[in-house]
């Protein structure tokens, strides 16, 4: 995985979730769910989160959020 600012969109199963923050020295990355399908946006946006392994991934759904 390069260091890139240009990480837009994260892909969970079949859900598209905005990223809103990357922590590189920590490994912490942050996203809030999206109404967007993979089709809405363009696939070079577009990080699947197993790219983000050795990070702690906080994905934000509607009114709760999960840790992974």
């Amino acid at each position: 995985m390069t260091r890139s600012t240009d990480i837009k969109y994260l892909s969970v199963l079949d859900k598209i979730y905005r990223v809103t923050g990357i922590q590189w020295q920590k490994f912490t990355l942050e996203a809030e769910a999206t109404n967007l399908s993979g089709r809405d946006v363009p696939p070079e946006e577009v990080s699947d989160i197993l790219s983000f392994g050795d990070f702690t991934v906080r994905l934000i759904n509607r009114n709760r959020a999960v840790n992974t």
